[in-house]
């Protein structure tokens, strides 16, 4: 699937898209001039992004217009879950809320259409 289909599958589902560029390793900025205010479920805008700017990410913005919320756990060594060292998330964890999180996000949203699977 191409970071085109992709996009258009996301906003089928009424998640409105965005291009976005890799600016250095780990980090994406949007390409557009609004950037997330920029995003849009309209199919014939997502065609012409794409095809001015074929190799852009795909954002999804956050928050309201979506409903999604990012916890965004950074782990700096590879023997690390991502939960150890920090107090709630690492409570979160042993008490199992963190996986029951994300097993109920993955049984409603999941299998996502991934560009890497192309």
């Amino acid at each position: 699937m191409t970071p085109l289909e992709a996009a258009l599958v996301y906003a089928r589902r009424r998640w409105p898209v965005l291009p976005c560029k890799q600016n250095e390793p780990r980090r994406k900025s949007p390409i557009v001039r609004n950037g997330f205010k920029d995003a849009t479920y309209d199919e014939t805008q997502i065609v012409e992004w794409w095809r001015r700017y074929p190799g852009a990410l795909i954002g999804v913005p956050t928050g309201r217009i979506t409903g999604f919320v990012v916890l965004d756990i950074d782990v700096k060594r590879p023997d690390a879950n991502g939960f150890h060292g920090h107090g709630c998330c690492a409570a979160w964890d042993r008490a199992g809320v963190a996986g029951a999180f994300l097993s109920r996000f993955a049984t409603r949203y999941w299998p996502l259409p991934s560009p890497a699977s192309a």
